[in-house]
């Protein structure tokens, strides 16, 4: 392939005329430039008398046409080192498989502190709705940090069930359309509990969802145990640590809800306001 010569009139301001010819390489790797007479002008300042005036900068202009020669290089022609050094800078987003079973040595943080990456939302409300009240980013008197999960019930004759229920759920509202967290060698979820004046009683539990009796199929996924259970505690006004062991569960299990708390009216005719904080499925590797 033969270089080619390429000719070109513009206009431009003023109608002052370029003229540009390219010599065009045909070598995939060296690229191509052009030559280009081009027009050109430039200010300067200097000091010049005005009449009447004292000495001021004033401004200059100047033009004219010179040649410039621009290269131009293919930008899929890069081999060698530039090639190597182009690759490395694509960004990488690949993630793990199953991101949740980096660190299987870790406890699992259910609910710790409000504004951190907690890895289970409090979204599987049940029971008499209405009758729940839920703040997690309370400040009253936390059993550390500086927030706790605050449940408030307010039992009404008129609401129909006579209990109420939160579980705090892997995904949003996820009730088994989605699948469960894979956790790894977990041993046990403990988590810290209160009330508020002491005497409340509540029942706590894990897993259990879309499992029967309660199971939907309509619903494709499931927690692979439970509910396992407190039974019903009563609480103190001081922080007490809960423990439920999972020693009878798999080694790996999937999980959708992390932990659910349940309370009646029955147990609670005047309402209860109770604290639950650092909600954590402990975890140890290459258990038995």
């Amino acid at each position: 392939m033969k270089n080619r010569c390429i000719a070109t009139l513009a206009i431009s301001a003023g109608a002052v005329a370029v003229l540009a010819f390219c010599v065009w390489s045909p070598d995939r790797q060296e690229g191509g430039s052009y030559f280009a007479l081009e027009w050109f002008s430039t200010k300067s300042k200097s000091s010049k008398p005005r009449t009447g005036h004292s000495t001021t900068p004033v401004e200059d202009r100047s033009w004219g046409i010179r040649l410039a020669e621009v290269s131009t290089r293919r930008v899929g022609s890069l081999d060698g080192p530039e090639a190597h050094q182009a690759h490395e800078e694509e960004p990488d987003d690949r993630q793990p498989e199953d991101a949740s079973a980096v660190e299987d040595n870790v406890p699992l943080v259910v609910y710790r502190e409000a504004g951190e990456p907690n890895n289970f939302v409090a979204s599987g409300w049940m029971g008499d709705l209405r009758a729940i009240q839920l703040d997690e980013a309370c400040k009253i008197r936390p059993h550390s940090g500086e927030t706790s999960a605050r449940i408030t019930y307010k039992p009404n004759s008129r609401l129909s069930n006579g209990w109420s229920g939160v579980y705090w759920l892997n995904e949003l509202d996820n009730w088994g359309a989605q699948p469960g967290r894979r956790v790894g060698h977990a041993t046990a979820l403990v988590f810290h509990a209160r009330g508020a004046r002491g005497g409340e009683r509540a029942e706590f539990k894990i897993g259990g969802v879309n499992r029967r009796p309660h199971h939907s199929a309509s619903f494709p996924h499931q927690d692979s145990f439970g509910p396992l259970s407190t039974g019903v505690v009563t609480l103190s006004r001081e922080w007490r640590r809960y423990r439920i062991s999972l020693a009878s569960v798999d080694e790996s299990i999937h999980l959708i809800g992390g932990f659910c708390w349940v309370a009646t009216r029955w147990q609670n005719p005047e309402g209860a306001t109770i604290f639950v904080d650092d909600i954590l499925i402990e975890r140890t590797p290459g258990r038995n």
